[in-house]
């Protein structure tokens, strides 16, 4: 844990909801480390 904490639901479900929207529609084929840092 590169923070020192758990990531809460709502941090890690902004990037999902940024994978689902038009401004990644070119993303593909990647690993989105929802990690605090580091």
């Amino acid at each position: 844990m590169p923070i020192g904490r758990v990531g809460q639901a709502d941090e890690i479900g902004h990037a999902a909801i940024w994978l689902l929207s038009p401004a990644a529609s070119y993303v593909h084929g990647t690993t989105i480390d929802v990690a605090g840092g580091r």
